[in-house]
């Protein structure tokens, strides 16, 4: 079976995985009134955006590493490419929003704040067991959605270490994560399915490598070994697969907009999006779907899109708010004026640091491994 160019699917998903997000934190301009809340009834659960996210994430890696040979190379290399990958934008956007943010800080709360940022750009959860870093966000980060790329890179670090044990690599990673995420809670009697559930563990990694939205990046991986397999494969057209995939698909959008189960982890929205994936994975591996251009820039460009647009927000809002016509800050053009923007600076994001900067340090440390 021939696998490439048959994830272009996978690519849009991305797309409007971070779309999405970007509509849930735009989402009360176009509420209305308080009688109508029409923004957070068609966004309220946008934040699924962050489920696929890990879902895709686990499906990726397995597709992107299907050739590895375990070597010592081969390993460093997947770890300079996936830190190159996501640190220097995430780097570049987090602080450039603590300076803008920064002049708010009074004396006594700048260093505080510098501390979190400092651990926000190394991936250290920045508080836990208090209301506001309560599972699965353990007090986010210094930019507010980077909270999700503590988990990304720990997913990224037991992945990597499995590479080397070569073909038994499948064996440590689902090892690991068994452990982590079953035998451990069970050690300390609080094993859960819901992310939200607050084990308090001692150690704020230790709360983290436990936290049941880890299940996404698996179910993600499950997903890609399945789509690689050359067991289930369905004909074209199976008119038993086509029919399950518009039930679960109809089932996502009653979950969706209901409210029901809202939230991540896989007792929510991650269980029945690693269903819906996995059918649509399943249907595109005998059948080619030709996606649209805009999808695949929007994919292109949705770790950049996903960074960039909370600061966008909050940087237009306060120029707005400042401005000769505050009271546009709570215009329902806003909605449309800070998904345009953010769209702009995503792309500019993209080609300046994704390419050029990450691209260019990446290419330096691969290349070294590379002559070893």
């Amino acid at each position: 079976m021939k696998t490439e160019n048959k994830i272009g699917i996978i690519q849009a998903f991305r797309g409007i995985a971070s779309l999405l997000v970007v509509f849930f934190h735009a989402r009360l301009y176009i509420n209305f009134s308080n009688n109508l809340n029409f923004g957070t009834w068609l966004f309220g659960s946008g934040a699924i955006g962050v489920d696929i996210f890990f879902i895709i994430s686990g499906f990726i890696m397995v597709y992107t590493t299907q050739a590895s040979d375990g070597s010592s190379k081969y390993t460093m290399t997947f770890f300079a490419k996936r830190f190159f990958r996501v640190w220097p934008t995430y780097f570049i956007i987090t602080v450039l929003y603590f300076i803008f943010v920064s002049k708010d800080y009074s004396a006594s709360d700048f260093m505080p704040h510098l501390k979190d940022l400092c651990k926000s750009i190394c991936f250290i959860p920045i508080a836990f067991n208090d209301a506001v870093g309560s599972a699965p966000f353990y007090g986010y980060a210094t930019m507010p959605q980077g909270w999700t790329l503590n988990y990304e890179m720990y997913f990224y670090l037991v992945l990597g270490i499995s590479l080397f044990f070569r073909k038994y690599r499948w064996i440590m990673f689902f090892s690991t994560m068994i452990m982590a995420l079953v035998l451990l809670p069970l050690i300390y009697g609080v094993f859960s399915w819901d992310a939200y559930t607050d084990y308090q563990l001692r150690g704020i990694y230790l709360n983290l490598i436990t936290n049941p939205i880890i299940w996404d990046f698996v179910f993600g991986v499950i997903i890609g070994l399945l789509f690689l397999s050359k067991y289930f494969t369905f004909k074209i057209g199976s008119v038993p697969l086509i029919v399950l995939l518009i039930a679960v698909f109809l089932l996502v959008l009653f979950q969706y907009f209901s409210g029901y189960r809202g939230g991540h982890g896989p007792s929510r929205w991650g269980g029945l999006m690693a269903v819906f994936i996995l059918l649509v994975v399943l249907y595109i591996k005998n059948v080619n779907i030709k996606v649209p251009h805009y999808l695949s820039w929007l994919g292109e460009i949705s770790y950049s899109l996903y960074l960039v647009h909370f600061p966008v927000q909050t940087i237009l809002f306060q120029v707005v708010i400042n401005s000769n016509y505050p009271r546009f800050a709570s215009h329902p053009l806003m909605f449309f004026v800070t998904i345009t923007v953010s769209l702009i600076t995503a792309a500019i994001s993209y080609k300046v640091f994704e390419i050029g900067l990450s691209g260019w340090l990446r290419n330096k440390v691969v290349s070294v491994f590379m002559k070893k």
